[in-house]
């Protein structure tokens, strides 16, 4: 399906971002496609086919819950869903309206291992970069990605909790890590400190002046010459 979308947008190559189920796919289109992927940044991603026991709980699940839920359950932790933030309000009404979310879900959970490896055929040849929440439930499954992945190609990053980061910092730190390897030009600048927020706007540009005939006679465009 990615490559459709590449396709039809004349798109050649892509740095791609993706969440659980997103960065499962992206990694899966990674190692069939290395040629359009310049650079993965995967969040929470688990590589490996879902064990007995997992696919007992979401057969469980499924009898009690519904796909959104499920889904919802995956993306945040339960303290979030509790709170129901606008992030947690915004995500269940587009699910509610998506069609195909029972479909991407169902393949996610029947999915197989990806079979990743430091070389060979299992090797994801761009660079990337790991991400994981501290303490998240997809800790343990980043930690063994990580472990099969080319060590001059991959970063991993472990975010700690949320209230103890200034905002913006974790932006940043994806920015400048993508930027160590090569999938930015340079790092975006610091942030201004917080007494300088109150921004004057950009001074107005100074009009050009108005061209002059050169000593060789040349002719300005709109002037008279019958002196």
């Amino acid at each position: 399906m990615i490559s459709c979308i590449l396709l039809y947008l004349n798109i050649v190559s892509i740095i791609g971002m993706g969440v659980g189920a997103g960065a499962f796919v992206l990694a899966k289109f990674g190692l069939l496609h290395p040629e359009a992927v310049e650079g993965l940044v995967l969040v929470n991603i688990d590589p490996q086919a879902k064990g007995w026991m997992d696919w007992a709980a979401h057969k469980l699940s499924g009898l009690t819950s519904s796909t959104t839920d499920m889904i919802l359950a995956h993306l945040f932790t339960q303290e979030e869903l509790s709170a129901a933030p606008p992030a947690v309000q915004s995500s269940r009404a587009r699910l509610g309206a998506t069609r195909n979310a029972p479909l991407l879900w169902g393949m996610y959970n029947s999915r197989g291992d990806l079979g990743l490896a430091r070389s060979g055929a299992g090797s994801l040849r761009c660079p990337m970069l790991l991400v994981v929440g501290d303490g998240s439930p997809h800790e343990e499954a980043v930690v063994e990605c990580n472990a099969k992945l080319d060590p001059t190609q991959t970063s991993f990053l472990k975010m700690g909790a949320a209230p103890a980061q200034p905002a913006g910092q974790a932006d940043r730190g994806l920015q400048v890590l993508c930027a160590g390897h090569g999938l930015q030009d340079r790092p975006p600048p610091s942030p201004p400190p917080a007494s300088s927020c109150n921004l004057r706007p950009p001074p107005e540009p100074e009009p050009e002046p108005e061209p002059r005939p050169s000593a060789h006679g040349d002719r300005v465009p709109g002037a008279r010459t019958d002196f």
